[in-house]
C-alpha cells in the first residue's frame, strides 16, 4: 500500500513539475513591445529544431526590442505562435499568427473605431486565397483573390452603396482584363421632356403668304 502511495506521489510531482517547466517556458517566449504609439504581444520561437532559411521567404524577428522584417533570412529571435497589436487607446489593431517567423493563417485588422479593415489568409508569409477590404464604417470596399503573394482572379472594387465599379482580373499577378461599370445617368422621362420643350405655334398659309407679300414689296 505504501509502495503504491509513493508511487502515486512521485507521479504527481513529475506532473507538476513538467506543467511548471512548460508554464515558465511559455512566459519566457511572450514579449511585449512598443513602437510608434502601438502595444504588441508577441511570442518568440523557443524550440530547439533548426529553422532551415529560404532565400525566397520573408521572416518576421525581434532585436532591440523592435519587429524587423527581413527576406531569406534574420538575425535574432523569430515571431512564433499569437501575435496582436493595439492602439494608443487599446482597442486591437491586428491579430494573427506566425510559425517560426512567417505569417500563417488568418489575419485581421481593425481601424482605430473597432470596425474590420482587412482580413487575408497567409502561408509563408505569402498570402494565398481571398482577401477583403472594409471602410471604417465596415462597408466592403474591395475583394481580392491572391495565390502565392500575386493576384490571381478577380480584384472587384465596390462603392460605398455596395454597387460594383470596377472588376479587374488576374492571372498569377498579370492582368487579363478590365471591366468597369458604365455610371448612372439621371434619365429624365420622354414626357417630361415634351412638356418642358417650347414648341412654335403652326403658322397657317393665308398668314404666311401675307408676310411673304409684305417682305417682297420692301425689298422693291
Amino acid at each position: 500500500m505504501k509502495a503504491w502511495f509513493f508511487i502515486f506521489l512521485l507521479f504527481f510531482q513529475v506532473t507538476a513539475t513538467s506543467a511548471q517547466k512548460k508554464n515558465a517556458l511559455k512566459k519566457k517566449s511572450e514579449i511585449v513591445l512598443y513602437q510608434d504609439s502601438i502595444t504588441i504581444y508577441a511570442n518568440i520561437y523557443m524550440g530547439k529544431l533548426p529553422v532551415f532559411r529560404k532565400e525566397d521567404a520573408l521572416y518576421y524577428w525581434t532585436a532591440n526590442e523592435k519587429i524587423q522584417t527581413t527576406r531569406g533570412d534574420y538575425d535574432g529571435k523569430l515571431l512564433h505562435g499569437i501575435y496582436k497589436e493595439f492602439y494608443f487607446n487599446n482597442s486591437l489593431k491586428q491579430k494573427g499568427k506566425f510559425n517560426r517567423g512567417k505569417k500563417t493563417g488568418i489575419w485581421k485588422s481593425w481601424h482605430s473605431n473597432g470596425e474590420i479593415r482587412q482580413i487575408a489568409r497567409w502561408r509563408n508569409s505569402r498570402k494565398n486565397g481571398a482577401s477583403l477590404t472594409y471602410d471604417v464604417t465596415h462597408t466592403l470596399l474591395r475583394k481580392e483573390k491572391f495565390k502565392d503573394d500575386l493576384l490571381n482572379g478577380w480584384v472587384i472594387d465596390y462603392d460605398r452603396q455596395g454597387k460594383v465599379i470596377k472588376k479587374i482580373k488576374y492571372k498569377n499577378g498579370i492582368l487579363l482584363m478590365e471591366e468597369k461599370s458604365s455610371p448612372t445617368r439621371n434619365k429624365t422621362p420622354k414626357k417630361q421632356i415634351d412638356n418642358n420643350v417650347t414648341r412654335e405655334k403652326p403658322i397657317k398659309p393665308e398668314v404666311r403668304d401675307e408676310k411673304q407679300k409684305k417682305k417682297t414689296e420692301k425689298q422693291k
